[in-house]
């Protein structure tokens, strides 16, 4: 006799726009390494808070850094181009 059996799952997905000069804030942060920044995050603010978010903050740190980098030199390019004209 067959048997299906489902579970469901719930995912949050979430979009975030920003404009240039909080992009740039976001890269400065990011740009630190990860180890270093959760070192002096939890010698500084404690534990208790992001301890629980750790897995989900080196995740952002390491699929952001790369894609605002390159976002962020497309627009300076695009100035220097547009200034030099």
């Amino acid at each position: 006799m067959a048997r299906i059996c489902g579970r469901p799952i719930v995912e949050l997905k979430i979009a975030l726009e920003m404009n240039e000069e909080e992009a740039r804030a976001l890269e400065c942060i990011m740009s630190y390494d990860i180890e270093s920044f959760l070192k002096i995050f939890y010698f500084n603010m404690g534990k208790a808070y992001l301890e629980k978010h750790e897995k989900g903050l080196r995740s952002l740190f390491e699929t952001s850094r790369q894609p605002l980098s390159i976002w962020l030199s497309k627009a300076d390019k695009s100035k220097e181009l547009f200034n030099e004209k």
